[in-house]
């Protein structure tokens, strides 16, 4: 099927997606990571189609929690972008602080 637009990232990334899914009920590893080699072969081709839209981001978010979800329930859960953990727990250390909210000038 991708190899119809072999030059088309957003098609390449519907790809990856769907794989994404197949992995998220299934959790077969195999389905993981044809998933994410059809994302790179996206990101090779057009990696800021996929950054404008954070499709990229939607699809890792369903390969590391296995939760199958559209569009516009990602977007009303993480208005800011979801992360990794590993790169949240960073994150969380600057927040745990309390003032991260604030503009640094503004921080005691």
């Amino acid at each position: 099927m991708a190899e119809e637009r072999p030059d088309d990232a957003i098609w390449q990334a519907q790809v990856a997606s769907a794989l994404a899914c197949q992995y998220a009920v299934r959790g077969d590893p195999t389905l993981r990571s044809r998933a994410e080699a059809k994302l790179e072969a996206a990101k090779a081709i057009d990696k800021g189609a996929l950054q404008k839209s954070r499709y990229e981001e939607r699809i890792r978010h369903r390969l590391e929690t296995r939760e199958i979800i559209g569009g516009k329930e990602y977007f009303r859960r993480f208005p800011d972008g979801w992360r990794p953990p590993e790169q949240r727990s960073h994150d969380h250390s600057r927040l745990s602080r309390g003032h991260a909210h604030l503009p640094r000038r503004d921080r005691p």
